[in-house]
């Protein structure tokens, strides 16, 4: 079997032989000893000086133990459950900057149908788990039971071997002598222990260690400790396996190499004051922010498979390249663009180990980074250029630029070439209502080609009069402006013709050309989401739940695109989300194109910006009730709160105005909002989860509580800008995020 293992962190079997009654196995020689005697050496004595190599050798030490524990021989068609039954330092020897599990004196090897449950053998050590032995009293006489251990008992063991590595990393090799004495106690008056655990319950010395452990260490180690406190959990089944193990301690070595490539870039950044050293570094960053490792801890999101060694051999050599070519890059006088364009390379090399979902993560971080850089003007200006391609920075980023761009303009109200986006009203045929908003045809003179369009209306009233309708006047420009401007296709908006103004009725139209065949599919038009499940509402007729995933995600990455170029959208409905191709029911290419529109009250994020307040609309119900009745000034949350309503319908494939209607019938009285808004959290939010899964139904939550792990107690808890991109990161992270991982 242990022939069979063939892992490098496993000490090599080089022959055995049997002699004078006794089994020998013969290993390879590992020249530095074993780890209990590192543990007592000076860190700058040994071979794991930086703290990266000590972490690294761990998850490798992690790996071997993960492959005894699931065993498998393919050219045997050999499957087995192993467990060591004797892990600590003694059995961990050191060979160069490597960890090897040896010993195997009373390890097992069964079959998957027996399990891995084996009789404890006595072992003289502090590492064994609560579970190995079962203290009995019987009057003044004490005795001790053996039980039966399992791969859990492995785990315990090496979460003891891990928190004393973290206290010789935070204080040192006196401290771990010390950490021993601490956890000393007595059973009777001829016992004397120095376990990790007090038999039945904790030993209080360990948790104090951690907790000092905690505030000496950064928090680049200390994200460490919650894994040990689950290893060391009292009871078996809450601890995790040693592939989850492995994979947290190869995140955390993963993430000390990442904190050392971060401190070059910025060094060079501060020399090399350039476009094409900070992209790089933002490209790092975002591809940090993907896998879970961005800012000063690590995340809970969706990994890679870390626990396969060739990918996390494949990122640790791609970081290890990345800090070789910071490194080589020595002065101000060299030119760095070689160095910068490889690590450019190595970056994409990181990019491509990513799934789907996290592609979209690193991109949306890497759009905010550049847009909200110095640097955003500079990119604007060059969105068509094809040597931004060469050192990563994609068309659409560049696009996205632009639309930040047009936003600051639209701030103030700036006009560019007003004239060129108004249509003459006489040029307009107005058709058929579709909910609030209007079917037509836009005449083009010099063709006299009839172009289906939607229309979408912004009255002003009576009241009022000349300077608020100067201020809706040059709003509707800057609206137009931003609406024709090249977008991602992500956006998941309709192109816009521009704008009318219809004085007898004190409104303006915004005309968006429709993707529909003028001849076929006019007559009905689009269709509304809210349509869609109104008459599709039967087990048979939804959509599958791949088709209601991709739709969710498409709708919360839309919404996240437009919090990137600082535009609120105000109107977030199941009516304002509309599909375009009416001929194929509910089949995928529809359900996954949808169109966002009503963005007729939309502006700007930006408190200085001229608002009218809460729109009057047929989609009340979706508003939040802090915005519809207090009538305070609209928040991008208030947006996250419309789509977790949308989100809330997709899930169920029902709608609000149905809930509302039964509700309404039942009680004989009216629902208002914010009755509306405790109703669907009480009595639709709960039961979500059984159809869509705890993801989707934690995404929905959040939406609807608001509640985006915004630290508002930092120094920047009352500027108003820093508290925007909070919040739009804690969406991405608890919305966006979660919505993608179905997608893998």
């Amino acid at each position: 079997m242990l022939n069979r293992l063939s892992h490098p962190n496993i000490t090599r079997l080089l022959d055995c032989y049997f002699y004078k009654g006794k089994y020998n196995l013969v290993f390879l020689l590992a020249q530095g000893g074993d780890f209990k005697s590192q543990l007592a050496k000076r860190r700058e004595d040994t071979a794991f000086r930086k703290d990266e190599t000590l972490i690294f050798a761990l998850a490798e030490l992690s790996s071997a133990l993960e492959q005894v524990h699931n065993f498998f021989d393919e050219k045997l068609d050999l499957r087995r459950i192993g467990c060591h039954h004797d892990f600590k330092p003694r059995n961990i020897l050191v060979h160069g900057t490597s960890l090897l599990l040896a010993d195997f004196g009373i390890s097992r090897f069964t079959s998957i149908s027996e399990g891995s449950k084996a009789p404890f053998e006595p072992v003289m050590d502090d590492y064994s788990a609560p579970e190995c032995e079962i203290l009995e009293k019987y009057g003044s006489r004490i005795t001790f039971k053996k039980s039966r251990i399992g791969r859990s008992s492995d785990i315990w063991s090496y979460g003891c071997v891990l928190a004393e590595v973290l206290v010789y990393m935070a204080f040192g090799p006196e401290d771990v002598k010390q950490f021993y004495n601490d956890r000393v106690f007595q059973v009777g008056k001829q016992w004397s222990f120095h376990y990790f655990h007090r038999f039945s319950s904790e030993n209080p010395a360990v948790q104090d260690w951690l907790s000092k452990v905690a505030m000496k260490l950064p928090r680049t180690k200390a994200f460490l400790i919650p894994l040990i406190q689950r290893m060391l959990s009292m009871q078996e089944e809450r601890r995790p396996g040693a592939a989850e193990v492995t994979t947290c301690l190869r995140r955390a070595t993963i993430f000390e190499a990442a904190h050392s490539v971060r401190k070059l870039f910025k060094t060079h950044c501060q020399i090399k004051d350039s476009l094409d050293a900070s992209l790089q570094l933002w490209r790092f960053e975002a591809w940090e922010q993907a896998i879970g490792i961005a800012g000063e801890a690590v995340a809970q999101v969706e990994t890679t498979s870390l626990h396969s060694t060739n990918e996390f051999c494949s990122i640790m050599k791609c970081i290890n390249d990345i800090r070789h070519c910071l490194k080589s890059i020595s002065s101000v006088t060299n030119d760095s663009t070689p160095q910068l364009r490889a690590v450019g390379d190595h970056i994409d090399r990181l990019n491509a180990l990513l799934s789907g979902p996290q592609r979209i993560r690193a991109k949306n971080r890497l759009s905010s980074l550049v847009i909200e850089s110095r640097f955003s003007e500079f990119v604007e200006n060059r969105r068509n250029d094809p040597s931004l391609d060469e050192i990563g920075l994609d068309r659409e980023i560049r696009v996205l630029a632009a639309l930040k761009s047009m936003n600051e303009l639209t701030k103030s109200h700036a006009r560019q070439n007003p004239r060129g986006q108004q249509i003459r009203y006489q040029q307009v045929d107005i058709s058929n209502p579709f909910g609030s908003h209007h079917l037509g045809w836009h005449i083009e003179t010099e063709t006299e080609n009839k172009i289906p369009i939607l229309i979408e209306w912004r009255t002003y009233g009576r009241t009022g009069a000349d300077q608020v309708n100067r201020k809706l006047f040059a709003r509707m420009e800057s609206i137009v402006n931003l609406l024709q401007t090249e977008k991602p296709g992500e956006f998941r908006s309709l192109s816009c013709r521009g704008f009318f103004h219809d004085p007898s009725l004190r409104r303006f139209g915004v005309a968006y050309d429709l993707p529909l065949d003028p001849v076929e599919h006019f007559k009905d038009g689009p269709v509304t989401l809210q349509r869609l499940i109104s008459d599709n509402r039967g087990i048979s007729k939804q959509p599958n739940l791949e088709d209601k995933f991709y739709l969710a995600s498409t709708l919360s990455n839309a919404l996240l695109g437009f919090h990137i170029v600082g535009w609120l959208h105000k109107d977030i409905a199941s009516s304002n989300i509309i599909f375009c191709d009416r001929g194929t029911a509910l089949q995928s290419n529809v359900i996954r194109e949808p169109y966002i529109v009503g963005f007729n009250h939309s502006r700007p994020n930006e408190e200085s910006v001229f608002t009218e307040g809460p729109p009057k609309s047929e989609n009340d119900d979706y508003q939040h009730p802090n915005y519809q009745h207090d009538v305070k000034r609209f928040r991008q949350e208030y947006d996250y709160y419309s789509l977790g309503l949308v989100l809330l319908e997709i899930g169920f494939w029902n709608t609000i105005e149905k809930w509302k209607k039964e509700w309404t019938e039942t009680s004989k009285r009216t629902i208002a909002t914010r009755e509306l808004h405790h109703k669907l959290l009480e009595s639709r939010v709960p039961f979500l989860a059984q159809i869509m899964g705890s993801n989707y139904k934690n995404a929905v939550v959040a939406c609807l509580t608001g509640e985006f792990a915004i630290d508002d107690s930092g120094e920047h808890a009352h500027d108003d800008d820093v508290r925007r991109k909070m919040l739009r990161l804690g969406f991405e992270n608890l919305v966006v995020e979660r919505l993608g991982r179905r997608l893998t």
